[in-house]
C-alpha cells in the first residue's frame, strides 16, 4: 500500500502486475500481521471469502458501501482502518 501510494496517478499501474501474481501459492505464505481491506461496493468484493481461506491469520475489514476507489472517495475510513490496524500491530 504504501508503494501504491507513493506512486502517485502511476499506482494504478499496479492492478497490470497483479495480473501475474498467484495468490493462491503466495498468501498462504505471509507470517508478519496482514490486513486485507474490502470495499463492498467493489467490483472485486466477490472474492473476499476466498481470500480469507487464503489467508487466515489476515485481519479483514470491510469499508461498508466503500468503491473500488475507496481510498480517495473515502478517505477518512480507509486511512482510519489502516491507522487501527498499524495501531493494533505496534
Amino acid at each position: 500500500m504504501i508503494e501504491y501510494i507513493k506512486a502517485g496517478p502511476r499506482g494504478e499501474e499496479a492492478h497490470l502486475a497483479g495480473n501475474d501474481y498467484n495468490p493462491k501459492t503466495r498468501l498462504p505464505l505471509v507470517n508478519c500481521p496482514l490486513m486485507v481491506l474490502f470495499e463492498t461496493k467493489d467490483p472485486f468484493y466477490v472474492v473476499a471469502e476466498g481470500v480469507k481461506k487464503l489467508a487466515p491469520r489476515a485481519t479483514f475489514k470491510v469499508i461498508e458501501n466503500g468503491p473500488i476507489y475507496v481510498d480517495r472517495i473515502m478517505p477518512q475510513e480507509f486511512a482510519g482502518a489502516i491507522l487501527d490496524f498499524l495501531q493494533a500491530n505496534a
